[in-house]
């Protein structure tokens, strides 16, 4: 948000000396007893100094203050005089200013008034794709002859915050202040791409055995769907070379309300994969077949919180969300041509989340993007299996519980450093004391890693970046190097029954894994075309026989 003119909340001290001492605290309101009570001195608050009244209005409203000073004075009379002082605004500035009497504790002989502008003109932007009336209604509590506060925003800050969620679109709203005049609002929006954005990414993270690591992706977006800033957001997933071995595809939905403060998201994904004839060992006569398949569909609901007094911005959200996963799983082990193993299983999860969501500004050069869920589910309830098929399918034949739950959380800190230096950290955590079937658990994601991240029912994930300034200052180019420092610890929860069965969960007999790893890398974008190559050391952990040293990249374009 823009001021063109500074805003300042100046005060005006009156300091007007009275006779008497205040006999009782009292409260100005329109409510309150005609208890009488002694008033010393005046503060008028708000737009007051000469950059918007003259010192001639001020010279009058200062001798009312002065009519009104001393003992015996009312709560009706300090309404009386709220009006007189809007009158004589009123009279050199018609629908300028208005002048409030704010719920006050009169405990020192000491009565405030604010003085605001009233919020004038409203002029809206529009930009392709977007048309004036999608930007009104983006904003519904911008509007005219309402009172503006000093040092607040017109609009309500969440309504903005919503607006700027949208990813094709930049909301501005700039306030001019002149003297004398009501106060104008321009609403500004730009949106270089119109509503709608394609994109196509190659990278090199496919973790799937026997299939090359190439992945492709191609999406669509629509960020304006049917005019409310409803975004919808299609995407395919592929393995480069073998389509039909590897795929997923599916698609999102937001629908924003502003008014209400919330928004509602709707996903629905599914994916496959098929891995057959790969060699078991190195004998080349022991062969395995795996084909899996998932679909997810994902309902949240979103609700703004009002902003808090604290920092430079903030903007907070509960969310509650409800998810229906269906996984088939089918698997063969052959020697020759002779079948030594067959599993086919398909199992039913639905986990329910609430939480919060959000992003901190404490000041400039600091942001903090956080989120912290409560996720369970019950077997037999809501779409969720019963335990028995649970247990089966779910990879925890006895222990797992029949209630499931487990705490998520994430935090994203980005640091502004001196010289144009950036530190980014990403977080990432899940904490369960329970047994949680395959779908459910906690996976790692440290970069250098392919196979071997790991997973469990606990774990925690960070990733740290030192960013370089530009490189190279070209038009529509840049160039910035990093150096990447990753951590990550799983869990998997054990007990009496786990270890009498023989079915524990562990990592060569421990229950615990710690991996990390270091690196240099490379960001480069022209226009459109971006790119991301960095190098990688595996510090502490193995990753399938592979050596400790590996190079990873990505590649995306948009238009």
């Amino acid at each position: 948000m823009k001021f063109k003119n500074k805003l300042t909340s100046a005060l005006l001290a009156l300091s007007l000396v009275g006779v008497g001492s205040i006999a009782t605290t009292t409260y100005a309101n329109s409510e309150a007893t005609e208890a009488t009570f002694s008033v010393t001195r005046y503060n008028l608050t708000g737009y007051t100094d000469d950059s918007y009244i003259s010192p001639e209005v001020r010279a009058q409203l200062v001798v009312l203050l002065q009519q009104y000073t001393g003992n015996g004075v009312t709560v009706s009379k300090l309404n009386e005089l709220r009006a007189k002082l809007q009158d004589t605004l009123n009279a050199n500035a018609k629908g300028v200013f208005t002048v409030t009497l704010p719920n006050q504790r009169i405990a020192d002989g000491t009565v405030v008034y604010n003085v605001n502008f009233v919020a004038g003109q409203v002029n809206y932007g529009s930009a392709p794709g977007y048309s004036q009336e999608n930007v009104r209604n983006s904003l519904p509590s911008l509007k005219e002859g309402v009172q503006f506060v000093a040092g607040r925003p017109w609009v309500d800050e969440r309504e903005l915050t919503m607006a700027i969620e949208n990813p094709l679109k930049l909301t501005q709203v700039e306030y001019e202040l002149q003297p004398g005049k009501p106060i104008v609002a321009n609403v500004n929006v730009v949106a270089p791409r119109g509503k709608t954005l394609r994109y196509v990414q190659l990278d090199n993270s496919s973790t799937d055995k026997g299939v090359e690591y190439l992945r492709f992706m191609a999406g669509y977006l629509n960020a304006n769907l049917t005019g409310r800033d409803d975004v919808l957001n299609l995407v395919l997933l592929t393995n480069l070379k073998n389509f039909d071995r590897y795929y997923a595809f599916g698609g999102s939905y937001s629908l924003p309300f502003y008014s209400a403060h919330q928004r509602l998201d709707v996903s629905l994904f599914h994916s496959s994969t098929n891995q057959n004839n790969v060699p078991y060992d190195n004998s080349n006569t022991i062969f395995y077949d795996v084909n899996g398949v998932g679909d997810v569909a994902i309902l949240n609901w979103s609700y703004y919180l009002p902003h808090f007094d604290f920092g430079y911005s903030n903007q907070i959200k509960f969310q509650a969300g409800y998810t229906f996963k269906r996984l088939k799983s089918e698997s063969s082990i052959r020697y020759n041509s002779l079948s030594l193993s067959d599993t086919n299983q398909i199992y039913y999860v639905s986990p329910i989340n609430v939480g919060f969501a959000g992003k901190i500004v404490p000041f400039r050069g600091l942001e903090i993007e956080f989120s912290t869920k409560y996720n369970f589910y019950y077997a037999g309830f809501l779409g969720t299996d019963n335990i028995n098929k649970l247990r089966v399918a779910g990879g925890r034949l006895v222990t797992a519980e029949k209630y499931s739950d487990w705490w998520t959380a994430t935090a994203n800190f980005k640091v502004a450093l001196p010289q144009n230096w950036t530190w980014v950290s990403k977080f990432k955590g899940q904490y369960s004391s329970k047994h949680l079937v395959s779908s459910e658990l906690f996976s790692n994601d440290v970069r250098g890693f392919r196979d071997e991240n790991g997973s469990g029912d606990s774990g925690f994930y960070l990733q740290n970046e030192l960013i370089t300034p530009t490189l190279v200052r070209l038009p529509n180019f840049d160039l910035k190097a990093y150096a990447l420092l990753d951590g990550g610890w799983v869990h998997y929860n054990q007990d009496a029954t786990d270890k009498f069965y023989n079915q524990s969960k562990n990592f060569d007999g421990d229950s615990s894994k710690f991996i990390a790893s270091t690196g240099l890398g490379l960001r480069v974008s022209y226009k459109d075309w971006s790119a991301d190559v960095y190098g990688a050391y595996r510090l502490k952990g193995e990753d399938n026989n592979r050596g400790k040293y590996s190079v990873w990249f990505t590649t995306s374009y948009r238009w």
